[in-house]
């Protein structure tokens, strides 16, 4: 009995995102006479916090369990079976345009023109509890060391959900959104701020601001959706905008780590039933649902900061409405030279929605309404 529980003790002590499954499974060992025990020790063992899963010169992508990859041969084994078009139902992600291809700039500018912003964009940090515990409790926490700051770059602001902290953080802040409704609503919003400059840019060029001029640029919720090319030219941008020891932090997408685990759950859509068991068991995961795009990954931005004499310092990877799957990755870049230069550390976080589910649990006891409403 004391045996049979190694391999769940080995996988809670380095936070391994299927220590339930483990231990689920050793119990069944327990009564089969420890037969699945040895492969339960591999399983544990395969995954460390410093490096995920550690796989590599394999076409299903690190951070992938060993189970998907035996799925994967298996659906790439049987093309008359599994055959899916590669943009099949599972593939196609809620902010897919008609063609199936993640939207253009001028798609994306269209969308923030026409949609509603019923909550001004807090509807986006319900897992949260709200924007304010989600800023205090996540995402202030990770760029305390560069605010405040005497001129702050917002891109990509929407209706101001992160604006109404960064506008007391700084003397001067910029916003630049490619949506002209957005910029409209937060300029009404932050009337009486006389320090906020507002600008419409084309989605990708910062030619508004000047050279040298901006000491901390932010961007958070909003490039996941920027294709690989605008990451690039904004690398470009910041390596311009930025003062010597200016700093950068940037939430976008790292889904291109995971396409072929996207390719092999689009064949197992085939087989709802068997995806679904699968995705219960923490062998699958959702990897399409967020509307990442499939071009950008964190090894991307650092090449981009790299060839503009910039930075990584930090990339953390993190999950996003999944369970082990590392869809999203916060960046903090910096000047090459500057008082930040380190080299890159790189966090594969698996248990980020675990942190906003703790921060949502809070938002019960300690958020309360505003005084005006409680009268």
């Amino acid at each position: 009995i004391a045996i049979h529980d190694i391999p769940h003790i080995i996988a809670k002590s380095r936070d391994h995102p299927h220590q339930d499954a483990i231990h689920a499974a050793g119990w069944v060992s327990l009564f089969t006479l420890h037969a699945l025990w040895p492969f339960l020790w591999i399983w544990a063992m395969a995954y460390r916090p410093d490096r995920g899963w550690g796989f590599s010169g394999h076409p299903v992508p690190a951070g992938t369990p060993q189970p998907v990859r035996a799925w994967a041969h298996w659906a790439w084994a049987c093309p008359r079976l599994c055959s899916e078009n590669r943009d099949g139902t599972l593939c196609r992600s809620r902010t897919l345009n008609a063609s199936g291809a993640m939207p253009t700039i001028e798609e994306i500018r269209s969308w923030s023109q026409t949609y509603d912003w019923p909550q001004a964009g807090e509807e986006w940090s319900v897992a949260w509890g709200s924007a304010h515990m989600q800023w205090y409790g996540s995402i202030l926490p990770r760029i305390i060391a560069f605010v405040p700051a005497d001129t702050i770059l917002e891109i990509a602001p929407g209706y101001g959900r992160w604006t109404v902290f960064l506008k007391d953080l700084c003397k001067r802040l910029i916003i630049v959104d490619l949506s002209e409704k957005c910029i409209d609503r937060c300029r009404q919003r932050f009337a009486d701020c006389s320090h906020i400059s507002y600008f419409v840019n084309d989605g990708k060029s910062l030619d508004m601001i000047v050279d040298g001029g901006v000491d901390f640029i932010f961007s958070f919720d909003s490039l996941v959706h920027a294709e690989d090319a605008v990451l690039k030219a904004y690398a470009a941008e910041f390596a311009k905008k930025l003062r010597p020891n200016g700093a950068a932090f940037i939430h976008h997408s790292n889904l291109g780590e995971y396409i072929a685990l996207i390719e092999v759950q689009s064949r197992l859509s085939k087989f709802p039933k068997l995806l679904g068991l699968l995705k219960r068991l923490g062998v699958c995961d959702n990897v399409t649902g967020q509307g990442r795009v499939r071009s950008m990954t964190a090894s991307k931005l650092a090449v981009f900061a790299k060839d503009h004499s910039l930075q990584c310092v930090s990339q953390e990877l993190v999950t996003w409405n999944s369970r082990f799957v590392l869809v999203d990755c916060l960046s903090t870049i910096v000047p090459r030279g500057s008082r930040w230069s380190r080299e890159n550390r790189v966090l594969r976080n698996v248990g980020f929605m675990a942190e906003a589910k703790r921060l949502s649990d809070l938002s019960r006891l300690y958020e309360w309404p505003p005084a005006a409403e409680r009268k």
